[in-house]
C-alpha cells in the first residue's frame, strides 16, 4: 500500500515544483479515510474545506480529491464543476474574499445526482461526504 501512496507522490510532484506546492498535494496523498457525518460537503454552510488557494493550487487540489472518491461500493465518480457560489470572507482570497466551487458528482450508472460544496481557500481535516469513500486506504 505504501509503495501505490509513494507513486501517486512521486507523480503529484511532477506536476508541482516548489516545495511549498508539494506540501499541499502530499498532504492531499495522505487523505485519511474517515466518512463525513450530517450533510457535510451537501451545503454551502458546510463544505469540502480542501485549500490550496494560497499556494496556487487551489482548483488542482479539488480535481485530486474527486479523483480519489468513489461510491461505498468502490464505483468511481464522474463530476463536473457548474460554477461558484456563496462568497464569504477570508484571509486567503483576494481582496478577503472567496467563493465557494459546485461541483455535481454522480456514479455512471446510477441515478442520483448530488451537488457537493468545496472550499479552496480554507483548510480542514480531509474526509469523504456521506455516501462516499476513498479508493485507497491511506494507513498513515
Amino acid at each position: 500500500m505504501r509503495k501505490i501512496v509513494l507513486l501517486l507522490m512521486g507523480s503529484v510532484c511532477l506536476f508541482f515544483s516548489s516545495c511549498k506546492k508539494q506540501k499541499t498535494v502530499d498532504d492531499l496523498a495522505s487523505i485519511k479515510v474517515d466518512i463525513g457525518e450530517n450533510e457535510f460537503g451537501y451545503t454551502s454552510t458546510n463544505p469540502i474545506m480542501i485549500g490550496g488557494a494560497k499556494d496556487s493550487i487551489g482548483p488542482e487540489s479539488e480535481r485530486i480529491y474527486l479523483k480519489e472518491l468513489v461510491d461505498l461500493d468502490g464505483n468511481p465518480i464522474v463530476y463536473n464543476r457548474v460554477g461558484s457560489c456563496c462568497p464569504f470572507a477570508t484571509e486567503n482570497g483576494r481582496y478577503g474574499r472567496g467563493l465557494l466551487d459546485v461541483y455535481k458528482v454522480y456514479v455512471e450508472g446510477k441515478k442520483d445526482t448530488i451537488e457537493l460544496y468545496m472550499n479552496m481557500y480554507e483548510r480542514d481535516t480531509i474526509k469523504a461526504p456521506k455516501g462516499f469513500k476513498f479508493k485507497y486506504e491511506m494507513d498513515f
